[in-house]
């Protein structure tokens, strides 16, 4: 039985309506509630502790299959030319327990990769499903879904590593629909003035779930409970979240029992659309949008920025540990410091954006490039100074981890940018952009493998930095010129624009007159 009910809207106040060219303009005026306690900070926190599983579920194989393989039934790949410039580190390899599996390298990309084959399937169905259905449903069944197939990982492991990869499989295909209704969720339940802190907070939940389920992962791993402890581990929490979900959240505020009528008001009057319900039974104009400038900007700055993260998560423990030597079981304290610092500058970011937006709103645009020109071209920066570092082994770390930090502003910039261009439309555009974006995963790791195999030396890696700064100063050059955050006129309602007047202004509009 579900939790949300339709009940009309007690709040639906009588509104000054002029017709212009068959458009009703509506002029309103609303506040929000003095309590202290908001019902969207219990959805907010929903969403967070959701992106933290979505996360942790994807990326905790790649510390725990290290205790699945037996390396020592793996010949070892023979590389025929290593730097030997900078032997920072001890050679030696920290001993690791082997696992009962013998996958070799080819195999272990198989699993590794089988997630986001998956993934990248149901970035634009499942925004289509949010925009068009129920929202909570589709996000809620995405993460339960991937949540059920990791409690089954070890019983496929032990049917065959083909059951394996295939459920990994699936786990990408159900996890691929939360980002996308992630998107028309928060433009669902935040006013234009709390996108980017919605948005930053769900982004800050990825972060997280990233920092903390690699350390876990391999203490796990590493204790008496063994590697399958781990999927035990979080699959768990992903079901505990998924009751908390059925229970407490609903697809908008409007549906909502829980909320006060204040609150209920000003969210919906203020999220820049003002009935998903009739929105919902309008078709999603796929040509305007797969054709609209303003969609496929940035879906390319979602890509150009993504093309580090992927280059980061995937590739940089490589380049540590054959260029300096740097075990690539310790790297987990560079990804904590990595992340962490992305963290508290994604929440900074949203938070100082949102403060921006709304003391001007009409300055929107310019607050988007800011943040996101800011994150990319300081971006571009950082991964460009990394040659000139060398044998620098602790300068190198430190460009690292600012770049981690500059690419928190991102969380002002492009994170909140599908549903300011289409609050209505904000799955299936971020749905677009995110399979856009997924690209550069696909990418990204075959590029540096064509410039690094069986050549892992500095001439190599800095053609691999050197491209990964043009892509990313590429992304802040196209953003700055031709990138938009002004709600486009294929998304705008046809019936109806809305005016918000804030209490103040209303008040001196009054006294003015």
């Amino acid at each position: 039985m579900s939790t949300e009910c339709d009940r009309p809207d007690p709040l639906t106040k009588a509104m000054d309506s002029i017709e212009v060219d068959e458009i009703v303009v509506r002029k309103v005026t609303v506040t929000d509630t003095k309590n202290w306690f908001k019902y969207r900070y219990v959805m907010q926190f929903l969403v967070f502790y959701a992106m933290f599983l979505v996360y942790a579920m994807r990326v905790n194989l790649s510390i725990t299959i290290i205790s699945m393989v037996n390396r020592s039934a793996i010949a070892p790949v023979n590389i025929n030319n290593v730097s030997d410039e900078c032997k920072l580190f001890n050679s030696s390899k920290i001993h690791q327990e082997d696992g009962p599996y013998v996958w070799n390298e080819a195999i272990q990309g198989y699993i590794l990769n089988a997630f986001f084959v998956g993934y990248i399937i149901t970035q634009i169905p499942g925004g289509y499903m949010a925009d068009m259905f129920s929202v909570k449903w589709v996000f809620g069944y995405g993460i339960f879904l991937t949540s059920v197939l990791t409690l089954l990982s070890e019983a496929a492991v032990h049917i065959h590593v083909i059951a394996f990869i295939a459920l990994r499989v699936l786990e990408g295909v159900c996890e691929g629909v939360t980002y996308p209704s992630l998107y028309a969720l928060c433009a669902r339940w935040s006013p234009v003035a709390e996108r980017s802190w919605m948005a930053g907070i769900a982004n800050l939940g990825t972060i997280i779930g990233t920092v903390v389920a690699i350390p876990v992962s391999a203490l796990l791993s590493n204790s008496s409970w063994k590697w399958a402890s781990v999927f035990y581990v979080f699959g768990s929490l992903g079901v505990i979240w998924s009751l908390l979900w059925y229970l407490l959240a609903t697809s908008t505020p409007e549906k909502c029992r829980w909320m006060s009528d204040e609150e209920k008001s000003y969210i919906i009057n203020t999220r820049g659309v003002l009935s998903f319900d009739s929105q919902s039974r309008r078709k999603i104009p796929w040509m305007s949008l797969l054709t609209s400038r303003a969609v496929w900007i940035i879906s390319f700055c979602k890509l150009t920025n993504s093309f580090i993260f992927y280059i980061f998560l995937t590739e940089i423990p490589n380049y540590l540990h054959y260029i300096f030597l740097y075990p690539i079981e310790k790297n987990s304290w560079i990804n904590s410091a990595a992340y962490t610092s992305d963290a508290i500058v994604a929440l900074i970011s949203s938070w100082t954006a949102d403060l921006l937006i709304s003391r001007n709103p009409s300055r929107i645009t310019t607050v988007r490039k800011w943040y996101e020109c800011s994150a990319q071209f300081l971006g571009a920066l950082t991964i460009f100074l990394i040659p000139f570092c060398h044998c620098n082994y602790k300068l190198v770390v430190a460009l690292l981890i600012l770049n981690s930090a500059v690419n928190g502003l991102t969380a002002g910039g492009n994170i909140a940018v599908p549903i300011d261009i289409g609050p209505a439309q904000a799955g299936a555009i971020q749905g677009f952009a995110n399979t856009v974006a997924n690209i550069a995963g696909i990418i990204g790791p075959l590029l540096v493998g064509s410039l690094t195999k069986n050549n892992e030396t500095f001439e190599a890696w800095n053609t691999v930095f050197f491209i990964t700064a043009a892509v990313s100063l590429t992304g802040a050059i196209v953003f700055f010129f031709w990138g938009t955050a002004e709600v486009q006129k294929w998304a705008s309602n046809d019936d109806e624009a809305t005016i918000l007047v804030s209490e103040d202004e209303n008040q001196k509009r009054h006294h003015s007159d």
